[in-house]
This record gives structure tokens, C-alpha cells and sequence, in this order.
């Protein structure tokens, strides 16, 4: 058993992995599934990318914006087609944009 377990305390990622599941829970908080502002979100791990996409797939519409600068969570959405916020629909549903410096 790890020292956080044992201690019953969880670390960032645990933190963000019980959030999504609260997300993706059918019971969720009554201001998930609203309409979403994410506004200069910097997205660093994978835990914080599932965190932001079930959010923004329980909101009828989401606005995401990255700083031109932060070349990270760019690459962390150009290379992830399951993110792609664009994809598929005649009307997206969400928009991801970048702000310029």
C-alpha cells in the first residue's frame, strides 16, 4: 500500500480522476452539463485532459481557449484525435481557440 493510501490522502491526479468521474456520473453536480468556458486552460497531464474532456462532453456547447504561447496544451490537442473539439458535427458543438500574445 502507498504512503498517500495509507494515509488516506490521494495526489493531483487522483484529485482530477475522481472529478472526472463525478462528471461522468449520471447523478452529477447540476452545473455540469451547462455551457462551458474554458478560459486559458493550460492542460499538462492526462489527468487533467480526460478532467476537461468530460466536462466539455457533458456541455451542450464549449469554448476553449489556449494562449498562443503555450505551446504544451497545443501539442496536447493537435496530437489527440479523441480531443479533437471540432470533429464531426455540421455545427460543432465546441470551439477550441487560440489567443495571440
Amino acid at each position: 500500500m502507498s504512503p498517500l493510501r495509507a494515509a488516506c490522502l490521494t495526489d493531483w491526479a487522483g484529485v482530477l480522476g475522481h472529478a472526472t468521474e463525478a462528471a461522468r456520473a449520471r447523478n452529477r453536480y447540476r452545473l455540469i452539463g451547462l455551457p462551458t468556458l474554458f478560459l486559458d486552460v493550460a492542460i499538462t497531464n492526462e489527468a487533467e485532459l480526460a478532467f476537461v474532456a468530460s466536462l466539455a462532453a457533458a456541455a451542450p456547447e464549449t469554448l476553449l481557449t489556449i494562449p498562443a504561447a503555450d505551446v504544451a496544451t497545443r501539442g496536447t490537442f493537435k496530437i489527440r484525435d479523441s480531443v479533437r473539439l471540432n470533429a464531426g458535427s455540421a455545427k460543432p458543438k465546441s470551439r477550441l481557440l487560440e489567443s495571440s500574445p
